[in-house]
């Protein structure tokens, strides 16, 4: 049974310092993790290690009746990306870079969207001030 959810539950939130190796921003629903993003950091450079949000993630425990929650598609990768830039814009963080790994088509498409040089399977984003 797939069922709606409310995106303003979602929380964006930083896990740890991004000096001096990363960190990670997360999303969680009602307390559940449901995505995040790792970035870590090489001199003034971020690496986006890891972006992932959950497709179907179980919120019922009764044996015989449960409850998945998609969670791609209402733009929580997005969030958690644009946390991302800002973050690394407001530490003065000069350029993102990462790899692209699943379905390259979809992903290309997403980060051009965001702004990012796709060169292969590599992204990288100058961030600009």
């Amino acid at each position: 049974m797939q069922s709606t959810i409310n995106l303003n539950k979602v929380v964006i939130k930083q896990i740890g310092s991004l000096f001096p190796n990363g960190c990670s921003i997360i999303a969680d629903y009602h307390g559940a993790r449901i995505g995040y993003a790792h970035i870590n950091l090489d001199g003034n450079i971020a690496i986006l290690a890891d972006i992932r949000v959950d497709d179907n993630y179980p919120m019922g425990k009764l044996f015989f009746w449960k409850r998945t929650y998609s969670f791609r598609g209402h733009g929580i990768g997005s969030q958690l990306l644009k946390r991302v830039i800002l973050l690394c814009r407001n530490s003065g963080v000069q350029e993102k870079i990462g790899n692209l790994d699943g379905d390259l088509e979809r992903l290309e498409l997403w980060y051009a969207k965001h702004g990012f040089v796709i060169t292969g399977e590599q992204i990288s984003l100058k961030i600009i001030r």
